[in-house]
C-alpha cells in the first residue's frame, strides 16, 4: 500500500519581478548613462570607453522605446495620477531635458 502525500499536486508559485521595478530600474539606468556622458571622460580608461559603445545602441533603443512601453501602462490605468509609472515617466521626461540642453 503506499500512502497518499497530501501536498504532492500542490504547486508553489514563485512570484513574477513587478514590471514597475523593472521598467523603474531601467529608466534609472537610461539617465545615469545619458547624465554621465558629457561629464566622464569614458575614453580615459579603455574598459569603461569600450562598455560605453557597447551600450550605445542598446541605450538609443531604450530610449525610443520605453516612453512607448510606459505610455502602454499608463494607458491601461486610464492615466490615473497614483499609478507608479508616473516615476519612470518623470525620470525620462529629465533624462530628455537633460540631451536637449547638452547637445
Amino acid at each position: 500500500m503506499t500512502k497518499k502525500h497530501p501536498h504532492k499536486h500542490a504547486t508553489v508559485k514563485k512570484p513574477k519581478p513587478s514590471h514597475f521595478w523593472v521598467v523603474l530600474v531601467i529608466s534609472i539606468l537610461i539617465c545615469a548613462y545619458w547624465i554621465s556622458g558629457p561629464f566622464i571622460n569614458a575614453y580615459r580608461y579603455p574598459t569603461l570607453g569600450q562598455s560605453y559603445q557597447l551600450l550605445w545602441l542598446p541605450m538609443i533603443i531604450s530610449i525610443s522605446c520605453l516612453p512607448v512601453y510606459l505610455f502602454v501602462h499608463l494607458n491601461k490605468e486610464h492615466f490615473k495620477f497614483n499609478s507608479a509609472y508616473w516615476i519612470p515617466v518623470i525620470f525620462m521626461i529629465i533624462t530628455g531635458l537633460i540631451l536637449l540642453i547638452n547637445r
